[in-house]
């Protein structure tokens, strides 16, 4: 049985691929590569959608349960006997955990929004040698041609092997960017958890302070 082979021969026409024992044309071959590509550049942005629509949600949810946390605990220390004066060590360790919770939850949403934020630069850092190089299936490439006529001429003028190259290229580039969504809204998230986790110590800490 033959193996799948791909070539070209000395003028530099592409030899016909052989699966099987069968000749494929090389433009079916293509064809089936380009499918591929664009499925995985279809894998990858749905998962950045999902992404997006766990992150935007999480963000609202946890603003929700804080504000309700910390109407809830007003209203339950606003009961508390405060004539007898305070101990001094609790009222410490109360009004940092208070700092502290503000703090990690002010963390907590920017490390949500951070996770939402758009990329402008399809996997190209300022280094790059390569940012001089459009992408014409990159919608901030895209735009960056003078006019639809200039884009349309400069896709016309790409190879079959170029174009797959951009879907590739793409999905490797929104594969990056889905990955730091992910990892940013993992740290909000346990942000989040300890922020809950700090006002149930503040409450903790505010019904000690007047306990003598």
């Amino acid at each position: 049985m033959s193996t799948e082979k791909t070539g070209k021969n000395t003028k530099g026409n592409r030899k016909p691929t052989h699966i099987s024992g069968q000749t494929v044309p090389a433009d079916k071959s293509n064809k089936g590569l380009l499918e591929r590509s664009k499925y995985s550049l279809d894998l990858v942005n749905g998962w950045i959608t999902v992404a997006d629509t766990k992150i935007s949600t999480s963000c609202g949810i946890i603003s929700v349960v804080v504000a309700v946390l910390v109407f809830v605990a007003e209203n339950i220390l606003s009961k508390v006997d405060t004539a007898n004066g305070t101990v001094e060590s609790w009222r410490w360790g109360f009004f940092i955990t208070v700092i502290c919770a503000v703090i990690t939850f002010l963390l907590s949403v920017f490390f949500h929004f951070l996770a939402l934020n758009p990329s402008f630069f399809s996997g190209k850092t300022k280094d790059d040698n390569s940012k001089q190089k459009k992408c014409n299936i990159f919608y901030e490439d895209i735009k960056n041609y003078k006019n639809a006529e200039e884009y349309i001429a400069s896709v016309r003028k790409m190879s079959e092997d170029q174009y797959i190259d951009d879907v590739l290229g793409e999905a490797y580039a929104n594969s990056d960017i889905c990955s730091k969504k992910m990892h940013r809204f993992q740290i909000g998230l346990w942000l989040a958890f300890l922020t809950i986790l700090l006002i149930f110590i503040c409450v903790f800490c505010y019904f000690r302070m007047y306990q003598h």
